[in-house]
């Protein structure tokens, strides 16, 4: 029996909301390993705007704007809001190494309004509450096109 996922994926716009959906071990989260650059696919092609996508590590992957958003909880609490969104791809001062603080703090700011999340950029991790700062954990993998969260959920008896 042959093992095969064929799922287009399309550009996501402000307010949608799709899943994936499969039994347990049915390789959702393969897939998006594969996808965001943690796992190397061992056959078939992933394509992105029609051509073909060579993913083979998370930098890879962020190359044509698929990023993952993971269960687990990881922000640096000494960072603020916009620091922990853009970290690792922070703005640079024209013709310089040094952060453009300004630009880091528009960037992260358009990204808050566009998840409608009404929270201060300039603002340290460490002073949000719990729900604020788990907000600022989501916009992380949305500076590109694509973004996918992985959350389990277990159901009630």
């Amino acid at each position: 029996m042959e093992n095969r996922c064929d799922l287009e994926l399309f550009e996501l716009k402000a307010g949608e909301v799709h899943c994936l959906l499969g039994e347990n071990g049915a390789g959702k989260s393969t897939l998006m390993k594969i996808l965001s650059g943690a796992l190397s696919k061992d056959g078939g092609s992933i394509l992105v705007d029609g051509q073909e996508a060579r993913i083979a590590s998370p930098a890879d992957s962020q190359k044509y704007g698929i990023g993952m958003i993971y269960q687990d909880f990881k922000l640096v609490p000494e960072l603020s809001v916009a620091e922990n969104i853009l970290l690792g791809n922070e703005p640079l001062r024209a013709g310089t190494p040094f952060i453009d603080y300004p630009a880091m703090h528009e960037r992260a700011r358009q990204i808050l309004s566009q998840l409608r999340e009404e929270i201060d950029p300039a603002e340290k991790i460490s002073s949000l509450s719990i729900a604020n700062a788990k907000s600022s954990k989501s916009p992380k993998r949305f500076r590109g096109k694509y973004a996918f969260s992985r959350w389990t959920s277990h159901p009630r008896h």
